[in-house]
Formats: structure tokens, C-alpha cells, sequence
């Protein structure tokens, strides 16, 4: 199974990226990094069942897999931060 993650490397992603591989899936890891931190990955990248994709998922990309699962967790949701960054919050939810 192949699942993708949009804002993996974010707090609650990183978390799901590491679950989805102890469950036998691959996991495409999709994060523009705004928000969320490589190192909240970094121990994920030796397995070979996980890849990141630096990219701002707002902007066009051709993934050549065929996704079972997507879980889009992309939206800055602290106050904090869609208050410093709106108009990305506002484009990576629609």
C-alpha cells in the first residue's frame, strides 16, 4: 500500500508517516518545511519505504505511483503561524 502525506514532516505527519511504516506501507512524505521540520523525519529517511519530497503542495507535481491513501495535513494550524503565513494557509486549503 502507498499512502501520501501532505505536511509529513509536521508534528501530527511525521507522527503518521512513522505509524504507516511500522504498518508495511510506503509512504511519500510531501512538506514545503514552513511549518513542519525535516528532523521530525530525519530517523524515517533509511527506510527504504519513505521518501520526502520538499514541495509546496499548493503548486502543481506529478507523483508516477499509484497513492491507495492520502492524508493532507498541509494547512498551518496553529493561530501562529496561518496568522504569519494566510495566504498560504488560504491556497494549500483549497
Amino acid at each position: 500500500m502507498i499512502s501520501l502525506i501532505t505536511g509529513g514532516a509536521g508534528f501530527l505527519g511525521s507522527w503518521l508517516c512513522e505509524s504507516l511504516l511500522a504498518e508495511g506501507h510506503k509512504v511519500i512524505c510531501i512538506d514545503n518545511l514552513i511549518t513542519g521540520s525535516e528532523k521530525n523525519v530525519e530517523h524515517l529517511k533509511k527506510n527504504n519505504n519513505f521518501i520526502l519530497i520538499k514541495h509546496d503542495i499548493s503548486k502543481s507535481l506529478e507523483i508516477n505511483e499509484k497513492i491507495d491513501l492520502i492524508f493532507h495535513l498541509a494547512s498551518p494550524a496553529s493561530p501562529v503561524y496561518y496568522q504569519k503565513y494566510p495566504i498560504e494557509t488560504m491556497f494549500v486549503n483549497s
